[in-house]
């Protein structure tokens, strides 16, 4: 929406008219509260433990699109995705903490994975490596994922 509004904006009134339709568009947006919606915070926070999407939104008593675009306003993040990336963090908190070599099937079961095939999955496509290459960085950035090779 804003693309088109700033493309409009150029094509009639020449680069002046784009700047002043980008600050009005800043703005508006700076002027949102900083705190997310309360039942967001609360939709984040059943996300962050495993709650279902479906579960969430049943809970909060929206349907799935409202959840959806809540999430996407207030987390960057569609539900489900937001879910994936905390499962994920979960499991690298896990594996970080230095308690010896990991067990992946615990792990997957620990931190909400079908099976440790699901966790080997999800672990490519997040991190782009197999579970058993990765070595993690230092204690101190539990979020950096090394790239493969």
């Amino acid at each position: 929406m804003l693309r088109e509004r700033l493309l409009e904006a150029v094509a009639a009134g020449g680069p002046r008219a784009g700047l002043r339709v980008l600050e009005t568009a800043l703005t508006d947006r700076a002027r949102r509260p900083l705190e997310p919606d309360p039942a967001v915070r609360l939709a984040a926070a059943l996300l962050d433990r495993g709650t279902p999407v479906g579960e969430v939104a049943d809970r909060l008593g929206w349907t799935a699109r409202r959840l959806a675009r809540g999430c996407a306003e207030h987390l960057g993040f569609l539900p489900k995705r937001y879910a994936r990336i905390r499962r994920f963090q979960r499991l690298l908190g896990h594996v970080n903490a230095g308690h010896g070599p990991p067990d992946w099937a615990l792990l997957a079961a620990n931190c909400g994975y079908h099976d440790q095939a699901h966790l080997i999955h999800e672990f490519r496509a997040f991190a782009g490596i197999t579970p058993t290459a990765y070595a993690p960085r230092s204690p101190h950035e539990r979020n950096h994922v090394p790239l493969g090779g």
